[in-house]
């Protein structure tokens, strides 16, 4: 392999995450251990000298590489999904307890067994017994086989075996399980339940959203899977990428609620962190507290908590979705739930900046439907006023690259002649700067360069 001459060569930011994953996986742990006792070395190298070496790999990964990311103003709380939102922000810095810091900061170790990675206050408002955060969803999954009242044996219905983040689920679950499939991926219903565990037993395991899940409910194989899971004496885990915490109808988006998924039954919830709840990548589990408590034992012993200088910006996140008036005042929340009469005003006052730049011929404010992102949130769609820039050049792709290249990560949809900037997805301290793109334009712009584009 290569290495950059440089370290913050050593990009994208996804790419590096996708590094910190592999690096933590326990198989890689297990593969270690195996391959030192066929050596004969099983003596020599303990696990907890294995255990530590792998985790001091992760942290110099996350030491190189924190260096690469830029910084806004510290003091404010900013989503890390990147779905809603631009990718970059993925690895920008939270709020937390001091100063803002970026996510893979170099220093401290990684949770051990004296780690407060408890939730009480979203267990209380989830009804849930216990809910805790771990590093992330990937390495969540990759675990649970290895939880004894779990087991080895794993049920999914094929309609659920969805990829996240270019991670795939199924894939996931059997790092440490045999895992069954069951139904088609366009149906699964109660008998193709029963057929199943009827010779198989095994936890149950549902994933949304799925083939069979549409933008308003979950499908009902959910709680036909919690129902007879029961019956069976088996349990029953629940997998929701899209879960919310706090209702959201009043501005037109769906969402499984947190609280109601726990009161089905199901045993064991796992959410993305980074998802509707805003806060850093990591996964957090609710449920029973026996099932949650062996979680917390396996993860911590393969080095699974996040990382000391993320922890408490995951548990500021995750506080502030308790509360509806609390979270509005997130950066997801405020995004989400700006008012349009609001974000008129700001396209208004933008268009007339953007006017001013000669390398633009015309510039609109529009109202149109966007997807929350790619990949499952394509599903929802939110209307929201957008600055529609027509460049005088043949094609956008030009000034679309330069604004994405910005300090500023946001949104901005391209098409043929046109793109749009999606307010909803800056805040607005931030129109100053695109506004001050404009006009830069505006005087840096060579007459030449005009002519040539004009033809």
């Amino acid at each position: 392999m290569k290495l950059p001459h440089r370290w913050n060569e050593f990009r994208p930011p996804e790419a590096v995450r996708q590094v910190l994953e592999l690096i933590g996986q326990p198989s890689l742990l297990q593969n270690v251990k195996d391959g030192a006792a066929k050596l004969g070395l099983r003596d020599r190298w303990p696990a907890s000298s294995i255990g530590e070496a792998v985790q001091q790999a992760r942290r110099w990964v996350e030491s190189v590489t924190s260096a690469a990311t830029q910084s806004p103003p510290t003091g404010v709380i900013v989503n890390a999904s990147g779905m809603f939102f631009n990718e970059r922000w993925r690895l920008l810095p939270t709020e937390g307890s001091g100063e803002a810091s970026i996510l893979g900061e170099q220093g401290g170790a990684f949770a051990a067994h004296d780690m407060r990675l408890s939730l009480p206050r979203l267990a209380e408002a989830m009804r849930a017994e216990r809910a805790i955060v771990i590093h992330s969803l990937p390495f969540v999954l990759s675990v649970l086989g290895k939880v004894p009242s779990i087991g080895k044996s794993l049920l999914i219905p094929r309609s659920d075996c969805i990829r996240y983040y270019g991670q795939d689920v199924r894939r996931l679950l059997e790092s440490n399980a045999k895992v069954t499939e069951i139904g088609a991926i366009n149906a699964c219903g109660e008998d193709d339940f029963a057929r199943e565990f009827s010779r198989v037993h095994g936890s149950v395991v549902t994933v949304g959203p799925g083939a069979l899940d549409d933008p308003h409910q979950l499908g009902p194989h959910h709680d036909i899977a919690i129902q007879l899971a029961k019956q069976h004496r088996l349990l029953s885990i629940e997998i929701l990428l899209h879960a919310s915490p706090l209702h959201l109808q009043s501005y037109g988006l769906d969402f499984p609620l947190l609280r109601d998924r726990m009161e089905s039954g199901v045993d064991l919830l796992i959410v993305p962190g980074e998802g509707l709840l805003g806060a850093p990548s990591s996964a957090i589990v609710l449920g029973k507290a026996a099932v949650v408590d062996e979680l917390e034992s396996v993860a911590v012993s393969f080095g699974g908590g996040p990382h000391p200088s993320v922890l408490p910006k995951i548990q500021t996140a995750v506080e502030a979705a308790c509360d509806f008036e609390t979270w509005r005042q997130t950066s997801i929340g405020g995004l989400m739930t700006t008012s349009d009469a609001n974000l008129l005003e700001r396209a208004r006052r933008l268009a007339i900046q953007c006017e001013a730049s000669e390398e633009v011929s015309k510039v609109e404010v529009v109202t149109d439907r966007v997807p929350l992102g790619s990949g499952i949130w394509e599903r929802w769609q939110v209307a929201t006023p957008m600055v529609r820039v027509f460049p005088r050049a043949p094609s956008s792709d030009s000034m679309v690259r330069k604004i994405g290249a910005g300090p500023i990560p946001m949104e901005v949809l391209a098409a043929k002649d046109h793109f749009n900037i999606v307010l909803r997805t800056v805040f607005p301290y931030q129109d100053r700067w695109i506004g001050d793109f404009f006009m830069s334009r505006a005087e840096e712009t060579p007459k030449d360069e005009l002519a040539t584009s004009e033809g």
